[in-house]
């Protein structure tokens, strides 16, 4: 079974068409696939979402569709991968190493 782990600039063009989205949601056509995501994505996702709206890229009802989907795509289709120490060890490791930003890490 392939498993990805997707963080919230992945997870948003679920909800919302752009560059990139057919791409994204070409690794849930398959019900084998597994999506990893971390908690802290959820919070990114909506926060993403809200500047799209703010910004006028989406209309209120598209932006209330969206964070329901996530809200249930959180609790059925999404496997949330708890953030322990070794995983912020490791996560620190990587921005120092490679320079990349927090959440990416």
């Amino acid at each position: 079974m392939p498993a990805y782990f997707f963080d919230s600039s992945a997870i948003v063009k679920f909800y919302i068409a752009e560059t990139g989205t057919t791409w994204v949601r070409s690794f849930t056509d398959s019900e084998d696939n597994i999506i990893h995501v971390s908690g802290l994505a959820r919070v990114e996702t909506v926060s993403a979402l809200t500047r799209r709206l703010r910004r006028s890229d989406i209309t209120q009802g598209e932006f209330n569709e969206a964070c329901d989907d996530l809200q249930q795509d959180f609790a059925t289709q999404y496997r949330t991968v708890a953030l322990t120490e070794e995983i912020i060890e490791d996560a620190a490791a990587l921005a120092r190493k490679h320079g990349v930003r927090a959440y990416d890490a």
